[in-house]
């Protein structure tokens, strides 16, 4: 088991890597300073699948307890999901005295966080992912939101949890297209950390897919020492941690004119493929960095005909980025393995072109 302590100006939490048995997860809410009165959103297929389990370990030591069970889809993390879990919460009788526990992976946590960051002005809140991605990322840093008006996460705050508790044999029951999601993520953490770390990933890559217990294990603790680092630096996103957002301002399009049929990991390692081809374009990257990237997104394959898009569309997406500065699109780029460029500017028919190529490079894999 692995205990990383993350600090931030607001709130210090750890997140626990529990390779143990389950049982450990009663014994880390029972010994935190935690709310009795707990209001659980999970996930409907983890519900099915590990339900009584969970409900098992969180009835020992509660004194009253709420499942909310939430279908999670990009299309329904949503205002109208939003204002379902509010009413529940209000209908129950829960208050400001409530432990907020989501359950599932990065929507259900999206939505379960910002839910408690908002509900009374702030309750407490634990994440318990149950998909890599999560795990890796998304219950990690505070970020919240939803989706509006057909854009990703653009409504939404930064709301530190009280803990996060990761237990990876709930990977062993996802399905394959969730194991590559959360993939592309720790191939960001990869290109992102330095090479050590892309070394293992690299060489190691289709046993993570095969989810081999040691390499996984130690793939999420380099991933999750990492974030953890960023954010302590850099909690609410004003310099340093806006390298997390690699490939991100091209998955958040990729996604957006797919209607979410692709899922994020997916769109992730292709945004990065796109980011690293930009890169090169603009002579920014380093050769050799540029051609072991463009191989480690290679080894996950994507659905490329998701990936069909018109260029009006996807201008018009990225047009809808958050991380515009003063109405400029602004890009995260690599430029060696362990090094990014941060708020690049470039012509638009680089950016088109480097779509396109990325694009071309996918279909060639299938």
């Amino acid at each position: 088991m692995e205990k990383i302590r993350v600090k931030t100006a607001v709130k210090n939490y750890d997140v626990i890597i529990n390779d143990k048995e389950f049982s450990k997860l009663n014994d880390e809410l029972k010994n935190r300073k935690l709310s009795k009165r707990v209001f659980v959103l999970i996930d409907k297929n983890v519900d099915n699948k590990w339900g009584n389990a969970i409900r098992k370990q969180i009835t020992m030591w509660s004194e009253k307890l709420h499942f909310h069970i939430y279908n999670p889809d990009e299309r329904r993390k949503n205002e109208k999901s939003l204002t379902k879990i509010y009413s529940t919460l209000l209908n129950k009788g829960f208050g400001r005295d409530t432990l907020f526990i989501t359950i599932g992976g990065g929507i259900t946590g999206d939505l379960g966080g910002f839910a408690a960051a908002t509900f009374m002005r702030g309750i407490q809140l634990v994440h318990i992912p149950t998909t890599i991605l999560a795990a890796v990322d998304s219950s990690i840093g505070g970020k919240t939101g939803i989706n509006f008006s057909g854009y990703k996460n653009i409504v939404g705050s930064f709301y530190q949890p009280d803990l996060v508790f990761i237990h990876p044999d709930f990977f062993r029951t996802l399905p394959k297209p969730e194991i590559k999601c959360g993939m592309g993520e720790i191939v960001k953490y990869a290109v992102l950390s330095d090479k050590k770390t892309f070394s293992f990933i690299d060489k190691n890559f289709s046993r993570l897919l095969a989810l081999d217990k040691k390499i996984l294990f130690t793939a999420i603790k380099n991933c999750v020492e990492f974030k953890a680092k960023v954010v302590e630096s850099d909690e609410r996103e004003l310099e340093l941690r806006k390298i997390l957002n690699l490939g991100h301002t091209f998955a958040h399009a990729y996604e957006t004119v797919s209607k979410f049929k692709l899922k994020h990991g997916e769109a992730v390692t292709c945004g990065i493929a796109t980011a690293a081809i930009l890169s090169e374009k603009l002579k920014m990257i380093e050769p050799k960095s540029f051609l072991k990237i463009i191989s480690l997104c290679s080894k996950l394959k994507i659905n490329s005909r998701l990936l069909i898009v018109q260029q009006e569309k996807m201008m018009n997406a990225l047009n809808m980025d958050k991380k515009k500065e003063s109405g400029v699109l602004k890009f995260i780029l690599p430029v060696n393995i362990g090094e990014t460029a941060v708020g690049v500017e470039a012509p638009i028919d680089l950016v088109l072109a480097s779509i396109d190529e990325s694009i071309l490079l996918y279909k060639k894999l299938v």
